[in-house]
């Protein structure tokens, strides 16, 4: 049951990147596609779509939907917006061969009720150039470590209240 988990993150995703432009003044148009989980933002100088998941459950099913969402909107760029849970953190270790394949392509692990920082950004395909593979997980670890942890059924409960 996810009826108001992606709302409120798609809210709170949508406030972010608003905001993130307040200086650059880069977007052209932003429109959020509820019924599909993601947020497509046309910049001046590139399209992209924030897709909004929760939880990794399968990530092929998951790069499916993302592809299918960037032909959509004739996006070249995506990002996939997932909690900073153990679980995401374990699906993105397992499945780094295939995350890091994309040029343009980045995950935010977020919280929005951590009092450190509220999100962490990776581009598996960047950082998969410049990591040892042997210290992948100690790195991955300690970016995960910069945001307090936030479990689907920990988001469920504080947005209920």
């Amino acid at each position: 049951m996810l009826d108001n988990v992606i709302p409120f993150l798609s809210e709170w995703m949508f406030n972010y990147i608003k905001n993130r432009d307040l200086i650059t003044k880069k977007i052209e148009k932003i429109e959020e596609y509820m019924n599909k989980s993601y947020i497509f933002v046309k910049y001046k100088d590139k399209k992209q779509i924030f897709f909004i998941e929760p939880e990794i459950t399968n990530i092929d099913e998951t790069l499916e939907n993302i592809n299918s969402a960037k032909k959509e909107t004739d996006s070249e760029w995506s990002s996939l917006i997932v909690l900073n849970s153990l679980n995401n953190l374990k699906a993105m270790q397992d499945n780094w061969k295939t995350l890091s394949k994309d040029t343009k392509f980045s995950i935010m692990m977020i919280n929005p009720f951590s009092v450190l920082d509220k999100k962490w950004i990776i581009s598996p395909y960047v950082h998969s150039k410049i990591t040892e593979p042997k210290t992948l997980k100690q790195g991955l670890k300690a970016m995960f470590d910069s945001v307090e942890r936030l479990s689907l059924d920990d988001l469920k409960r504080k947005i209920k209240q």
